[in-house]
């Protein structure tokens, strides 16, 4: 029999063998596997012992060989049809996920300092997705501080125009003095008179730096720089400040309530000592008395003094200001405070009341 492939069995008892097929005998081996040769055929022989019995199965070579070139061709078809597949479905991937990714890639090379949120537009999957609207924001966010940057160069020019108006005055007084001592005669008391002039001019140009300067650090601020903060206290402060700065004046806080408010404290300190320069240099002050009033629509910052003040018929016009100052405090109230600070005629006066309240651009002050 050479059914199931030609596989021989043969079995070895005692001297006896049975062997199927009969006319093929396996020869007696040891137990394992080995190669033997019969009637010219190459056998694969497997040997094992049963009981008193050796058991020998074998197979010929050459089937054994054809079913691994079987198997082999089989695992190459599989092995072909997976990596087909395989560069079948990455290939579909890549459309449907690299594609995005690269079109996003080629919209951000795009982008420069014109670019708009709006021109970053991919769609596909959601990682891609979520890079462009990352993509977005940074272009958002880099025009808002862009426009930040304008606005801020615009207050910058501005604060220049302010800074020159207000330097010309005093400088100009001072070369003025300076070439009458250059080119005139003068007795020694004339001489000294003149040199004191010149200066108080220094010293007037000085004190308007230092409030240019800080009203510039107060102008060039953002919203996050208003802070919660106690008017009773700031004004307290300013008080015991001006008894030392000028010799002989008694300035006194008023029994106020704790008046809590947002704001930037060195702005408004700024507003105070201003007035209270001005009482003192220009009004002949030697009292002060400072109060708060709060309400529940504004705050009430009142500084009264016991100076000469502004005549009946000048206030309106000290109110009203300039037109350049009245168009600056359309827009910003708090450039109209260098003009005011450098009136002598308008700022003396016997009782300054200032208004603040809030709106779009923060405290607004306004005097009265």
């Amino acid at each position: 029999m050479h059914d199931d492939g030609g596989l021989v069995r043969t079995a070895h008892i005692g001297g006896v063998s049975v062997s199927v097929p009969s006319d093929i005998v396996l020869p007696r081996l040891e137990n394992g596997y080995a190669n033997t040769t019969i009637d010219g055929v190459e056998y694969r022989v497997r040997t094992f012992t049963a009981g008193p019995a050796s058991i020998a199965l074998g197979a010929p070579l050459a089937e054994t060989q054809r079913r691994i070139d079987e198997l082999h061709l089989r695992v190459l078809l599989i092995c072909g049809g997976v990596i087909g597949s395989t560069i079948v479905v990455g290939w579909m991937i890549s459309l449907v996920m690299i594609t995005p990714f690269r079109l996003l890639a080629q919209q951000a090379r795009a982008i420069n300092a014109q670019s708009k949120p709006d021109e970053v537009q991919v769609r596909g999957v959601r990682e891609a997705v979520e890079i462009a609207e990352a993509v977005e924001g940074m272009l958002a966010r880099i025009g808002n501080e862009q426009e930040r940057t304008k606005a801020a160069l615009e207050s910058a020019r501005d604060f220049a125009a302010v800074a020159s108006h207000e330097l010309r005055t005093p400088l100009t007084a001072m070369r003025t003095n300076l070439e009458v001592l250059s080119t005139l005669d003068m007795t020694a008391d004339q001489r000294q008179e003149v040199i004191g002039d010149v200066l108080r001019t220094q010293s007037r140009i000085e004190g308007t730096l230092t409030a240019l300067e800080r009203l510039a650090q107060g102008e060039l601020t953002t919203v996050e720089d208003f802070v919660p903060m106690d008017v009773t206290e700031l004004l307290d402060r300013a008080a015991h400040d001006a008894l030392r700065t000028y010799p002989g004046l008694r300035a006194t806080l008023m029994p106020s309530p704790t008046v809590l408010m947002l704001g930037m404290p060195a702005g408004l300190r700024l507003v105070i000592d201003n007035a209270i320069a001005n009482a003192v240099k220009h009004g002949g002050a030697t009292e002060i008395r400072l109060s708060a009033v709060s309400s529940a629509d504004d705050v009430q910052i009142v500084v009264d003094d016991n100076g000469s003040g502004v005549p009946e018929a000048e206030r309106a016009r000290c109110s009203n200001g300039s037109p350049a100052a009245r168009r600056r405090r359309v827009r910003d109230p708090g450039w109209a405070w260098p003009w005011w600070r450098n009136r002598p005629n308008c700022t003396a006066a016997q009782r300054l009341c200032w208004k603040a309240r809030w709106g779009a651009h923060g405290c607004c002050c306004g005097c009265r």
